[in-house]
């Protein structure tokens, strides 16, 4: 559309030897602004990217090192989060900290169907306005097949997983709204489980 009227409005320029450096100009604009607003985008959403995986497996180190934690010092992070995600808003980004009790280490399973390890939740808490929902106490939790080899039954893993809503600046490139996930498991440092007393 933006093309079209260019030409109409260019088109006094085509016999014109005068104008045929302004008619370069104006058939060459619309692409030179796409492919910059697109570098932008990109650069942009992938900056959102890396501080969302940051942001997740910094906070989940932090709580395996604990041997334990309770709602106020998970509510302490949020201010870790902030920092880690700025410029970006933080209310558009959450997590959620998941202890896991493995009942089942898959390994049977992966040479039928590939199902892998599964867990039982001890406890599950979230910290800031779009973490993912709140897994309840007892419910099971099925672990990525990969673990297999270096889980046992009875082991107990912290499972942190973010969730950031990027908006982007314009929908050319990117879909107007996208949540960035990140997942990753992390076994408690100073012992065999990490307790949290008001979870």
């Amino acid at each position: 559309m933006i093309i079209k009227y260019l030409l109409a409005k260019s088109a006094k320029y085509v016999t014109d030897k005068k104008g045929s450096v302004t008619l370069e100009f104006l058939l060459v604009l619309p692409i030179m602004v796409a492919l910059y607003i697109g570098a932008s985008e990109f650069s942009s959403f992938f900056e959102a990217n890396r501080k969302t995986i940051r942001a997740s497996r910094l906070i989940g180190d932090i709580v395996s090192q604990q041997d334990s934690i309770d709602t106020n010092k998970l509510y302490d992070l949020s201010f870790a989060i902030r920092e880690l995600m700025r410029p970006y808003e933080v209310r558009k980004f959450g997590i959620l900290i998941t202890s896991i009790e493995i009942k089942s280490n898959g390994k049977d399973e992966i040479k039928g169907n590939g199902r892998g390890p599964a867990g039982e939740v001890i406890w599950s808490r979230d910290i800031g306005h779009n973490a993912p929902p709140i897994k309840s106490k007892g419910s099971t939790v099925r672990l990525p097949p990969k673990l297999a080899s270096v889980v046992f039954i009875g082991q107990k893993i912290i499972l942190t997983e973010g969730n950031f809503e990027y908006k982007t600046h314009s929908s050319l490139f990117i879909k107007n709204i996208k949540n960035i996930f990140d997942d990753i498991y992390i076994w408690p440092r100073n012992g065999s489980e990490v307790l949290c007393n008001d979870c």
